[in-house]
Protein backbone atom coordinates (compact mmCIF):
# COMPACT_ATOMS: atom_id res chain seq x y z
CA UNK A 1 0.00 0.00 0.00
CA UNK A 2 2.64 2.51 1.03
CA UNK A 3 5.79 1.36 -0.74
CA UNK A 4 6.86 -1.22 -3.27
CA UNK A 5 10.42 -1.83 -4.37
CA UNK A 6 12.24 -3.82 -7.01
CA UNK A 7 15.84 -3.72 -8.06
CA UNK A 8 16.48 -0.14 -9.19
CA UNK A 9 12.84 0.97 -8.73
CA UNK A 10 10.97 2.38 -5.75
CA UNK A 11 7.23 3.16 -5.89
CA UNK A 12 5.78 5.36 -3.16
CA UNK A 13 2.06 5.22 -2.34
CA UNK A 14 1.18 2.72 -5.07
CA UNK A 15 -2.12 1.73 -3.40
CA UNK A 16 -2.87 4.29 -0.70
CA UNK A 17 -6.30 3.81 0.94
CA UNK A 18 -8.60 6.80 0.37
CA UNK A 19 -9.05 7.28 4.13
CA UNK A 20 -5.28 7.83 4.63
CA UNK A 21 -5.08 11.27 3.06
CA UNK A 22 -2.13 12.43 5.21
CA UNK A 23 0.64 10.58 6.96
CA UNK A 24 4.29 9.73 7.26
CA UNK A 25 6.53 6.68 7.51
CA UNK A 26 10.03 6.42 8.85
CA UNK A 27 12.86 4.01 8.15
CA UNK A 28 11.13 1.59 5.79
CA UNK A 29 13.62 -0.80 4.21
CA UNK A 30 13.48 -1.17 0.44
CA UNK A 31 15.38 -3.63 -1.70
CA UNK A 32 19.06 -3.02 -2.39
CA UNK A 33 19.64 -1.78 1.19
CA UNK A 34 17.86 1.57 0.85
CA UNK A 35 16.22 3.12 3.92
CA UNK A 36 13.21 5.30 3.05
CA UNK A 37 11.24 7.90 5.03
CA UNK A 38 8.51 10.03 3.50
CA UNK A 39 5.47 12.21 4.23
CA UNK A 40 2.30 12.73 2.23
CA UNK A 41 -0.55 15.24 2.21
CA UNK A 42 -3.82 14.90 0.29
CA UNK A 43 -2.54 11.57 -1.05
CA UNK A 44 0.63 13.06 -2.59
CA UNK A 45 4.23 12.63 -1.47
CA UNK A 46 5.66 15.85 0.00
CA UNK A 47 9.07 14.90 1.48
CA UNK A 48 11.37 11.95 0.84
CA UNK A 49 14.64 10.96 2.55
CA UNK A 50 16.76 8.09 1.24
CA UNK A 51 19.92 6.47 2.56
CA UNK A 52 21.65 3.60 0.75
CA UNK A 53 24.13 1.08 2.11
CA UNK A 54 25.81 0.92 -1.31
CA UNK A 55 26.13 3.57 -4.01
CA UNK A 56 23.51 3.10 -6.73
CA UNK A 57 21.05 4.77 -9.09
CA UNK A 58 17.38 4.49 -8.20
CA UNK A 59 14.22 5.42 -10.11
CA UNK A 60 11.46 6.63 -7.80
CA UNK A 61 7.82 7.06 -8.80
CA UNK A 62 4.79 8.41 -6.96
CA UNK A 63 1.63 9.20 -8.86
CA UNK A 64 2.65 11.44 -11.76
CA UNK A 65 6.07 12.30 -10.25
CA UNK A 66 9.27 10.51 -11.17
CA UNK A 67 12.86 11.01 -10.02
CA UNK A 68 16.14 9.39 -11.06
CA UNK A 69 18.43 9.61 -8.05
CA UNK A 70 22.10 8.79 -7.62
CA UNK A 71 22.67 7.57 -4.06
CA UNK A 72 26.08 7.52 -2.42
CA UNK A 73 26.68 4.94 0.30
CA UNK A 74 25.73 6.28 3.74
CA UNK A 75 24.67 9.75 2.56
CA UNK A 76 21.13 11.08 3.00
CA UNK A 77 19.36 12.35 -0.11
CA UNK A 78 16.28 14.57 0.32
CA UNK A 79 13.70 15.10 -2.41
Amino acid sequence: MLMQSRRGLLMLLPALPQDWKNGKVRNFRAQDGVTVSFDWEDGKVTNVELTAQESQTLRITSGDKEWNVVLEAGKVVKL
